[in-house]
């Protein structure tokens, strides 16, 4: 268990080391308990359609999400076919700052954001176009969440948050039509709201979840369900997050995955690196995504003792035809080499002993990311 998580539980105040590392998940996991009960509590019991989302993640009313009939969906509105490329996939058509940013990302290279970030800033102050602000966004939010690899980190790597808030909130009114910022930034505005201890940007953090996940569901219900993964694994929110994993995996197959037997097999022929599916699947800028989130969400079922069907997740990823050249593949065969040790370490009380588990590591965004 994460010392903020195990704070959460005793009562205690976390050590000051917590800062390094997994502050980011930490953060997100506190602010989106907070966040979730106050839905919660506020709701009759939600109603829905089956598999739909569980209790505290319905969509607000009134929010539907973009279909065929309607224009075009603008999912990935930065290219220029909006329909059904991302524009993200012509790399080497970028300006140099953004370039560098892609090459730093895909290469895993988190120390070259020192170089990569100031790039990036002085394109965004010469050109307030949404790729800029979004991708200077998503490069401070990167410098949070792996901040572990940086034996220097200190307190002071929590502003990261207030400039990635910042540069996201620029990029979706730049490009509202983009379904996938408001989970990225619901998110963040979570952690500040509780960094900061302010329950009007709560509000407005939850209210950009549901957003998400009622115009993009492959997309935003592991938007929310990442926040809770480093919870105690008894707290109801970390069951929510389990079935908020589930929910989306539906959506991304169109049908409800065998909770007995996960198996992706009869599944892979779906694949695709166009339109709304791209997302659960991967592709040149995500060119591990599939693997990656297996990772992630075996460890979140390895954490709630479901040996059977973390087992059947984690061998889903060796389905992948790039798990060869994956980098993180070998965190995943150690999971599978030892998966009954790892399980009664997590459920054995002392989290002195828990394994480190892929969404609070220094990789939470490389395992999908890096080539």
């Amino acid at each position: 268990m994460h010392p903020l998580n195990s704070a959460v539980s005793t009562g205690e105040t976390a050590p000051s080391h917590s800062i390094k590392g997994r502050l980011f998940w930490g953060l997100l996991s506190l602010a989106t308990v907070a966040a979730l009960a106050t839905v919660a509590s506020a709701q009759t019991p939600p109603t829905g359609p089956p598999n739909g989302p569980p209790a505290g993640m319905m969509p607000p009313p009134g929010m539907a999400r973009p279909h065929a009939a309607a224009p075009p969906p603008a999912y990935f509105p930065l290219g220029d076919d909006l329909g059904d490329d991302d524009g993200f996939d012509d790399l080497w058509g970028l300006l140099p700052a953004k370039t560098l940013f892609w090459q730093t990302f895909l290469n895993g290279d988190y120390n070259e954001l020192d170089e990569a970030t100031p790039a990036m800033t002085a394109d965004y102050l010469a050109e307030r176009d949404p790729q800029n602000a979004l991708y200077l966004g998503m490069a401070h939010l990167w410098t949070l969440a792996e901040s572990a690899r940086d034996d220097d980190t200190d307190a002071s790597i929590t502003d990261e948050l207030i400039l990635a808030e910042r540069y996201l909130e620029i990029a979706a009114r730049l490009n509202p039509a983009d379904a996938r910022i408001p989970s990225w930034l619901g998110a963040v505005k979570l952690a500040l709201a509780q960094l900061h201890d302010d329950p009007m940007v709560a509000a407005e953090g939850q209210a950009l979840l549901g957003e998400s996940i009622a115009r993009y569901p492959e997309f935003g219900f592991f938007g929310a369900a990442f926040p809770l993964a480093g919870l105690p694994v008894d707290s109801p929110q970390f069951q929510n997050a389990l079935e908020l994993m589930w929910v989306g995996q539906n959506a991304c197959l169109d049908t409800p995955l065998d909770r007995s037997n996960p198996d992706y097999t009869p599944y892979m022929s779906q694949a695709t690196t166009v339109g709304p599916k791209k997302v659960c699947w991967n592709s040149d800028t995500v060119p591990h995504n599939l693997e990656g989130f297996l990772l992630a969400f075996g460890d979140m079922l390895l954490k709630a003792g479901d040996v059977t069907a973390a087992r059947v997740i984690y061998n889903n990823a060796r389905l992948s035809a790039s798990y060869h050249e994956w980098p993180y593949r070998q965190e995943l065969e150690d999971r599978l080499a030892n998966l009954d040790r790892l399980a009664a370490l997590l459920a054995d009380l002392n989290p002195i002993n828990d394994p480190q588990l892929s969404i609070n590591s220094s990789y939470s965004c490389a395992m999908c990311h890096q080539k």
